[in-house]
C-alpha cells in the first residue's frame, strides 16, 4: 500500500526586525507556492526559497538535515521521491529568526490492475451462469496507491476491498462492477452473472428457472393455496375446478383446466411458464403435459413439514422467499403451541385413539406417511390407522377391534357422503366406543383434506378436540365386577429404593383387577395385560363376574395379537410353560406395541405359526435361551422373519438382558419365581423386571451400578433387598 503524502508549504518568517521578509517561494511540480503537492514516485521536485536579506538556510527532509546555504538570499533543495510514502520538509533561518515549516509531501504509486479471477470459472470471465444457494469468490490483484476500491452489484455498494464474496438470494441476473480510485484516476471492471434456480421435484425431475414463471397453472387445490401463501397468487393463470381459496380467486380471469382428468389442450393454450400438480396428480399426465414442452414441477404434501417445503419452494421460484418464509414461521409457532401440549402428556395411557376416515362405505383413512398421520400425532392422540402405510381401506372388523375413542370426519363436499352420519347409522359400527359415547366430530374438509398453508387450521381442530377427550389419570377399564386401576406415575418410584410394603395403598387398588389375579393359568397374565379388551372367545376365553376363564393360552395369545396387534412389525415369542421369560418381555411388548406370542421348547405350534404368516412382520424377537426356546424352534421361525434372540442361561440372565434393551430408568426386582403383581407392575409402567436369586446377585449388582434406575423390590428376601441395597 502506498502511503499518502500530502505537501503543505506554509512561511512563517518572524523577524526581528522589517528587513526579514520572504520575498517568494515555490516548487517545479506545480510552479507555484502550493503548500499540498501530490506526486508519483520517482518524481524530482526543487524546492525554492528567496529572502529580502541574507541569511543561513537549513533544510530537512522529515527530521534530517538535508542541506544547507550560508549567506545568501536564495535557497533551494532538490529531492527525488524513489519511495511512496508521507514526507515533512522544513526550511530554516536561525539567524534572522526565520522558520519555514513545509510539513508534508504525497508521494504515491501508480494505479493498475494487474490480474482478476473468480473460483466458478477459476478465470477473468466477464460472463458466467450460477446456480442458486452457491457463493462465488472474486479478487482482483491491483497495484499503486488506493484512495477507494467498492464492489457493486445492480447500482448499490455491496462491499468495500479488493475481494468480494457474492451470495445471492434471489436468481436473476446480476450486474457486478468493481471500482477503485487511486491519486492517478479510477479504474474498473465489470461482470454478468446470470443466477439462476434448480428445482428437484419429487418425480425426480429438474427444472431450471432463470427468470420468475409470470403465468402459473396449478392443478390442485391445495397447490393453488401455496401459491397464493407464498406471494404468487397474481400470477395465477389457470386453476382446477375445485380450486376455491383464497375467496380473490374468485374474482380474478382464471381458466378452469379440468378437475381429476386434466385438460392439457386448455393448458397449453395458456402458454404457462409453470405448471404445478399435487402427487396426486397421475403421472401420466404429468408426462404428457412435459412431453408438450410445459415445465411442470410435482409436489409432496405427506405430513406438515413437506406442506411447508412446498411453500418456500414456491417462494422461492417466485423470488418471494420472504413472504414464504414469514408464512410458515408462523405455522411453525402454532406447531410448536401444539407439540408443547402433546409432550406435556407424561404418560401415552391418556392420548386418546382417533380414527380419521373420509369415505363410506370404504373406510377410507391415513396411515404412515400421510399428513393425517402427522396430524394425529403432533396434536397428542393416537391414530389407530398408523400401522398402515398411506392412504389405504381399513376393514370393519380391525376397526372394531381398535375401538377409537373419537372419529374425525370431513364435512360432507362434491358429492361425497356424510361420513360420520353413514357410520353412526351402520349396524356395525354403530357399536363403536366413539359412537356410543357421542365422539364424532366433523372438521371443515378444506383444512385437512387439502394439505396446504390453512393445515395448521386443521392441526388446531385436531388439537382442541383431542384435549378436551384425555384418557383420566388413573384410568378404570371395567370388566365385569373388577376393573384395572392405572395409577398417577407419581404413586411409585419415589425413591432411590422401595419396597411394595412401602407403598400397599397403591397395590390395593391395583389388585382389584381381579381377572389377572385370578387367572387359572398364570401363562395367560402376559397376554391378557397386552390386551385392551376382553371378549368372551368361544373355545378360548370364558368370561365369568369376576374371573377369566382361559383354556389355551396360545390361541388365546394368537387371538390378542391378530385382533389387536395387527399391523405390528416385531412380535416376542416366547416359551408358553415358563411364565417368567413372559413376564420379562411384557415391558419391552409394552414399549414397543408388539404382542406375545407362545411356543414350546422344540416344537412351534401351529396356531402361532398360522398368526406369524397373518402378521407378517420384519423381526421376531425370541425370549429365553435355546434351553427355553430351542433351535429347533428358531430355524423355524427364521423362514419368516429376521430372528433376535434376548436371553441366557437363566432367567437372570433373560431379564437384564430384556432390561438393557429398555435402558431403563426404572426397574423392578423380584423373586427368581415368577411375580403376578410384578407383571401387573410392569405393565402399567412399561418398567422392566428383573430376578434375583442368590446365585446370581452380582449380575443384578452388577447392572443396577452400570444403569442406577430406581428400584422397587416386589417379593424379594429380605437379606438379598439388604445385600443390594448396600452394594449400591
Amino acid at each position: 500500500m502506498l502511503k499518502r503524502v500530502v505537501l503543505f508549504l506554509v512561511v512563517l518568517l518572524t523577524l526581528g526586525s522589517t528587513y526579514g521578509l520572504v520575498q517568494n517561494w515555490n516548487n517545479s511540480y506545480t510552479g507555484d507556492n502550493s503548500t499540498y503537492l501530490s506526486v508519483q514516485v520517482n518524481t524530482s521536485v526543487n524546492f525554492s526559497l528567496y529572502l529580502n536579506q541574507r541569511s543561513n538556510v537549513t533544510w530537512f527532509l522529515n527530521t534530517t538535515n538535508v542541506s544547507r546555504d550560508s549567506n545568501v538570499n536564495s535557497s533551494s533543495f532538490i529531492y527525488n521521491f524513489t519511495g511512496a510514502g508521507t514526507y515533512k520538509i522544513d526550511a530554516n533561518s536561525i539567524s534572522l529568526n526565520v522558520s519555514e515549516n513545509v510539513p508534508w509531501v504525497d508521494v504515491y504509486q501508480p494505479l493498475n490492475i494487474v490480474s482478476y479471477f473468480n473460483n466458478v470459472t477459476d478465470s477473468n470471465s466477464a460472463y458466467f451462469n450460477l446456480s442458486l444457494g452457491k457463493s462465488v469468490y472474486f479478487n482482483v490483484n491491483r497495484s499503486g496507491t488506493v484512495v477507494n476500491e467498492s464492489w457493486i452489484v445492480n447500482g448499490t455498494r455491496a462491499y468495500n476491498g479488493s475481494t468480494f464474496i457474492f451470495s445471492p438470494e434471489k436468481y436473476g441476473w446480476y450486474n457486478i462492477t468493481y471500482v477503485v480510485s487511486g491519486k492517478n484516476g479510477i479504474k474498473t471492471l465489470s461482470w454478468g452473472v446470470e443466477v439462476y434456480l434448480k428445482v428437484t421435484d419429487v418425480l425426480n425431475n429438474t427444472l431450471i428457472f432463470y427468470t420468475p414463471p409470470t403465468r402459473i397453472v396449478t392443478l390442485a387445490p391445495s397447490v393453488t393455496e401455496d401459491l397464493f401463501a407464498a406471494g404468487m397468487g397474481k400470477y395465477l393463470v389457470g386453476a382446477d375446478r375445485y380450486s376455491n381459496y383464497p375467496q380473490e380467486i374468485e374474482k380474478m380471469n382464471i381458466t378452469r383446466v379440468g378437475g381429476l382428468i386434466v385438460e392439457a389442450g386448455v393448458i397449453v393454450n395458456l402458454t404457462p411458464d409453470l405448471v404445478i400438480a399435487a402427487n396426486t396428480t397421475s403421472i401420466m399426465e404429468i408426462n404428457h403435459l412435459r412431453s408438450l414442452g410445459i415445465k411442470v414441477l410435482t409436489t409432496n404434501s405427506g405430513n406438515i413439514s413437506e406442506i411447508m417445503s412446498n411453500i418456500l419452494t414456491i417462494g422461492k421460484i417466485g423470488n418471494k422467499l420472504a413472504i414464504a418464509r414469514n408464512v410458515t414461521r408462523n405455522m411453525t409457532q402454532r406447531i410448536d403451541k401444539v407439540k408443547k401440549f402433546s409432550s406435556s402428556l407424561s404418560s401415552s395411557s391418556r392420548k386418546p385413539s382417533v380414527f380419521y376416515v373420509i369415505w363410506y362405505p370404504s373406510l377410507w383413512t391415513g396411515g404412515k406417511g400421510t399428513y393425517v398421520n402427522n396430524l394425529i400425532n403432533m396434536a397428542g392422540g393416537v391414530n389407530v390407522a398408523g400401522g398402515l402405510n398411506g392412504w389405504k381401506i381399513i376393514n370393519k372388523e380391525v376397526l372394531i377391534y381398535k375401538n377409537p375413542d373419537i372419529i374425525i370426519c370431513p364435512s360432507a363436499m362434491y358429492g361425497a357422503p356424510n361420513v360420520c352420519s353413514e357410520i353412526r347409522n351402520d349396524s356395525v359400527l354403530s357399536n363403536l366406543k366413539a359412537v356410543k359415547d357421542n365422539k364424532m366430530y366433523v372438521v371443515n374438509a378444506n383444512i385437512v383434506n387439502r394439505p396446504g398453508p390453512r393445515i395448521v387450521d386443521g392441526l388446531d381442530f385436531f388439537y382442541n378436540v383431542i384435549k378436551q377427550n384425555l384418557r383420566p389419570a388413573p384410568v378404570h377399564v371395567s370388566l365385569g365386577g373388577g376393573s384395572q386401576y392405572i395409577p398417577p406415575e407419581s404413586t411409585i418410584f419415589t425413591g432411590k429404593f422401595q419396597d411394595k410394603s412401602e407403598i400397599m395403598g397403591v397395590f390395593s387398588n391395583i389388585f382389584r383387577y381381579k381377572p389377572v389375579f385370578q387367572v387359572e393359568n398364570s401363562m395367560a397374565v402376559a397376554p391378557l395385560l397386552l390386551s385392551n379388551r376382553f371378549p368372551a372367545i368361544p373355545g378360548v376365553v370364558k368370561k365369568k363376574a369376576t374371573k377369566l376363564e382361559i383354556k389355551d393360552v396360545y390361541h388365546y395369545a394368537a387371538t390378542v395379537a391378530l385382533s389387536q396387534y395387527f399391523f405390528a412389525k416385531e412380535v416376542i415369542v416366547a416359551r408358553g410353560n415358563l411364565d417368567v421369560d413372559s413376564y420379562a418381555a411384557i415391558s419391552l411388548a409394552k414399549k414397543k406395541g408388539i404382542p406375545i406370542l407362545f411356543t414350546g421348547s422344540q416344537q412351534l405350534p401351529q396356531v402361532t405359526l398360522n398368526v406369524i404368516k397373518d402378521l407378517k412382520p420384519k423381526k421376531i424377537i425370541i425370549v429365553g435361551g435355546t434351553n427355553a426356546v430351542g433351535n429347533k424352534v428358531s430355524e423355524e421361525l427364521s423362514k419368516y422373519a429376521e430372528i433376535e434372540r434376548i436371553g441366557g442361561a437363566t432367567r437372570v440372565e433373560t431379564s437384564i438382558d430384556i432390561a438393557k434393551k429398555i435402558k431403563p430408568d426404572k426397574v423392578i426386582i423380584t423373586d427368581y419365581n415368577s411375580s403376578t403383581e410384578a407383571a401387573v407392575l410392569s405393565s402399567l409402567y412399561k418398567v422392566p423386571v428383573v430376578y434375583v436369586s442368590q446365585n446370581k446377585l452380582n449380575l443384578v449388582v452388577d447392572f443396577l451400578k452400570a444403569y442406577k434406575p430406581e428400584v422397587l423390590f416386589v417379593d424379594v428376601n429380605p437379606s438379598i433387598k439388604k445385600r443390594i441395597e448396600d452394594e449400591i
